[in-house]
């Protein structure tokens, strides 16, 4: 076969090599979960409203979205209980409203007032009149520390995206409520400026106004999310877990009645010790919630857990008590004194009032789980794993979040393609680096008196990365040199160029 044959396919395979490469480099990308930092931050006191002093050292895990185009700003907190994205807008002007960051709807260039119903109120026009008829919707939150409040808004089709540290935005298209009013209690004292409800769609008004429901791609191949806090920060994982995360191997269980929406799963028994407590004889449900700093029970439930565990303090080994345990259809999770009990060895319990018929019997399963157990959320099969958290490095920064200005879309293609531009440099150099000066002595077809002079394949092989498959190209401009025998590297095409006269072109090829 003609050597420029032979060497043009050898060209065209190094770049099928280098643009598999590519694609396998953006394939584990693209499977790597989203990782987004979060903050613990204090509640908010004030001279007008009074807040505990419980609650001011409960705080609230906050991280950042960037809400339209060009992107809005606003701190919020992933709540597990909530089915909707839920912001302040530009139109409330209660001291709630004021005191935080708000969303301006009429700022953005992607927003559109949207029906109850997900279609435009006016097709040809994303903004309709102050006095143009539409629907409010009116949501009702409660907060341990702080009491229930109500939340009344408009509905807005809106993209929300998160940002992780490298300022890469994951984006989600979605109806939002945009609040038009807003109670002081208890949003006025929260150091969030809104809510991202990560709950299932039964809490959402509808399939499009829930963010697990309409992300769009790039976070990663699993629909689940994972959860972490530790005592100043944590870390929501899109996409799958952070294996980082975690300090043993998941246990995973259904979610009960999954169509509420909740994150719930069924208790069978709760143990103070060794003593199991006649609350759950019949079955119970246990909520986990990401927004709760606090183990909740119902009033009855309370009073046979009070009057079980003892607690103590001493200095040198700090809070002592029994464990608590919840025993669920596959499994137990255990706390521990130190994950249910606070800095003044008061246990971490809340006593839920005014709750609805259909959750009299629930247990709020809050922080105090939460720290100890890294949870993974699954909501394409209805199920939450558990874990172990593992503790974070002393050294990491959860003071500040870190986080650039997330890029725009225009932006963030950009980066792409440096970022691949810099990946085949940095390949072509390397392969230029190994591949000049070598030289090729078959082990199959040793040289012999015995054997022809020229060898079945040629002496250098050479994957040329500039000139046309026909071109028979010097040895220097050669990248790579396939060979199998490593002893001599004298040079990559054997003889010197002074040498070229001992040895014709035929037996000599150079490509």
């Amino acid at each position: 076969m003609d050597d420029n044959v032979i060497a043009g396919k050898y060209r065209s395979i190094a770049w099928l090599i280098l643009a598999a490469l590519q694609l396998t480099r953006g394939a584990l990308q693209q499977g790597e979960p989203y990782l987004v930092k979060l903050q613990r931050r204090p509640l908010r006191p004030s001279d007008d409203y009074s807040v505990a002093r419980p609650a001011l050292e409960a705080g609230a895990f906050v991280g950042r979205v960037f809400v339209g185009s060009p992107a809005q700003e606003l701190l919020v907190t992933f709540d597990t209980s909530s089915g909707h994205v839920l912001l302040p807008s530009s139109r409330c002007f209660s001291a709630s409203c004021l005191e935080h960051r708000r969303y301006a709807p009429e700022a953005s260039t992607s927003a559109w007032d949207i029906a109850l119903n997900s279609e435009p109120l006016d097709p040809s026009s994303q903004r309709v009149a102050q006095d143009f008829p539409r629907d409010v919707v009116a949501i009702s939150i409660s907060n341990m520390e702080l009491g229930k409040g109500d939340f009344v808004g408009e509905l807005v089709q809106e993209r929300v995206c998160l940002s992780n540290e490298l300022g890469q935005p994951r984006c989600a298209e979605l109806g939002i409520v945009a609040a038009t009013k807003i109670s002081d209690a208890p949003f006025r004292a929260m150091p969030q400026d809104g809510v991202v409800g990560l709950g299932l769609r039964g809490l959402a008004v509808g399939p499009e106004f829930n963010f697990l429901n309409n992300l769009l791609p790039g976070i990663g191949n699993l629909k689940q999310f994972g959860y972490f806090i530790g005592q100043r920060g944590g870390e929501l994982s899109l996409g799958g877990p952070n294996p980082a995360r975690l300090a043993s191997p998941l246990a995973w269980f259904p979610v009960a009645e999954p169509e509420q929406g909740y994150w719930q799963l069924m208790v069978k028994a709760v143990r103070v010790g060794n003593v199991t407590l006649d609350i759950c004889s019949g079955g119970c449900r246990g909520i986990v919630d990401s927004s709760a700093s606090r183990l909740g029970v119902p009033p009855a439930f309370a009073s046979v857990l009070e009057g079980t565990y003892g607690r103590k303090a001493a200095p040198d080994v700090g809070c002592q008590g029994p464990e608590i345990h919840f025993q669920l259809e596959d499994g137990t999770l255990t706390l521990s004194p130190r994950d249910y009990m606070g800095k003044t060895c008061e246990p971490q319990l809340s006593v839920l009032t005014e709750l609805p018929e259909e959750l009299s019997d629930v247990l709020i399963l809050g922080e105090p789980l939460l720290r100890r157990y890294y949870a993974v959320f699954d909501w394409d099969s209805s199920r939450v794993g558990f874990g172990l958290a593992a503790m974070p490095d002393e050294a990491e920064d959860f003071e500040s979040f870190g986080i650039p200005e997330m890029q725009s879309e225009g932006q963030t293609h950009q980066a792409a393609l440096w970022d691949a531009l810099a990946f085949e440099v940095i390949l072509v150099l390397l392969i230029s680096f190994f591949g000049i000066h070598c030289r090729l002595t078959s082990a199959m077809f040793p040289r012999s008196s015995g054997l022809s002079s020229k060898p079945p394949l040629p002496e250098t092989l050479c994957l040329a990365a500039l000139g046309p498959p026909t071109e028979a190209l010097h040895c220097a401009e050669c990248i790579i040199c396939l060979e199998s025998d490593w002893d001599d590297r004298a040079d990559c095409c054997g003889a010197q160029e002074g040498d070229a006269s001992e040895e014709s072109e035929s037996t000599r090829p150079k490509w």
